[in-house]
């Protein structure tokens, strides 16, 4: 939140007008911090907010993109245009209906198959004169869905959840590149020293209120001579702070975690399926029944209790799905970002 008797009267006012001209052009603050989609006479105005803070040693920056984020609404249901990392989207509720109908047949909660000639980057992937875009909670995970895309071959089959609400620009597309982020594991143990058909491992470290744990489960299991791996991890976090909900596609999803399914071959060199998807357990109560009662190995009641939302999927009749363990780290990694124009 931003205090904004800390901010002098004509800064207030200066970003109060801002504010006003954001929401009547229906742009977010962010076109105006990178000098894109927006109106030369606001643009302007928002430079000379930014070069007069420099004399008040008080306020920052920060303090200017905070209030004008607070104070901006951005009206869903008409156009708005502004970059992602990768690619400008033109953003309206539906827009990909209204201009492709023939992709309401393909499913609500569907995962879409991405050819494999089609052009991808960070945020979507080329469709007729368009690209789709990847739901937020995929595409924010940049070292995931760069991998993803160098997976894709004529023998491994990618597919993932899209956007409702965003088109992107095929003429804007741009590279970008990733300045900082949080290391996390990029292997997974191999079985083929172990004997038996099922293993369970949870890994936990903190407890927290009501019974919550800071944990991840792992069950190995193995089915006509195929191993299967879940994975599952009660306590996801996107930055420094857990949340319990968030959003896929235009849909809350409540009591979050996520969740890793993997198929192997007998001896873990072979990868023929791998997914990762979001937990929905939707209320409180059921969320802390999962973490006080429930385990993996409890996969008929788990499927009871919860709902699950796929964030991508690998296919490949072959085996070829190459560095399953490193995809399955970078799903779970922590991380924190910011993007630049290269």
């Amino acid at each position: 939140m931003v205090d904004e008797a800390n901010l002098p009267t004509r800064l207030q006012n200066d970003l109060q007008e801002i504010a006003s001209r954001c929401e009547d052009e229906n742009i977010p603050p962010s076109n105006l911090d990178h000098d894109e989609f927006s109106p030369d006479d606001l643009q302007s105005k928002y430079d000379g907010v930014i070069e007069s803070i420099e004399d008040h040693k008080d306020v920052s920056r920060m303090d200017v993109w905070n209030f004008l984020a607070e104070n901006v609404r951005i009206n869903s249901s008409d156009v708005s245009k502004y970059y992602l990392w990768d690619i400008a989207v033109v953003s309206k509720n539906n827009i990909v209906f209204d201009r492709y109908p023939s992709l309401k047949d393909f499913g609500k909660n569907s995962l879409k198959e991405i050819p494999e000639q089609a052009d991808m980057n960070k945020n979507g992937f080329e469709f007729k004169d368009h690209y789709l875009i990847l739901c937020s909670r995929l595409c924010q995970n940049y070292y995931l869905t760069g991998k993803l895309n160098r997976l894709r071959s004529d023998t491994v089959d990618l597919s993932v959840p899209i956007s409702y609400s965003k088109l992107g620009l095929p003429d804007t597309t741009r590279t970008t590149a990733l300045l900082a982020h949080w290391r996390g594991p990029e292997t997974i143990d191999k079985l083929r020293s172990r004997a038996g058909h099922r293993f369970f491992i949870q890994k936990a470290t903190e407890s927290y209120k009501y019974g919550l744990q800071d944990k991840t489960e792992f069950l190995f299991e193995k089915r006509d001579n195929r191993w299967h791996l879940q994975i599952e991890e009660l306590l996801p976090r996107t930055g420094i702070m857990y949340s319990p909900h968030t959003q896929l596609r235009e849909t809350e999803i409540r009591y979050n975690t996520r969740y890793l399914h993997a198929i192997l071959d007998e001896n873990c060199d072979r990868c023929f399926h791998l997914d990762g998807a979001l937990r929905g357990y939707d209320t409180a109560k059921k969320f802390v029944s999962r973490h006080i009662e429930e385990e993996l190995r409890n996969s008929k009641s788990l499927k009871e209790m919860s709902s699950r939302h796929k964030l991508f999927k690998l296919d490949s009749s072959t085996g070829d799905i190459a560095d399953f363990g490193e995809i399955a780290g970078l799903f779970f990694k922590q991380y924190v970002f910011s993007a630049v124009r290269s």
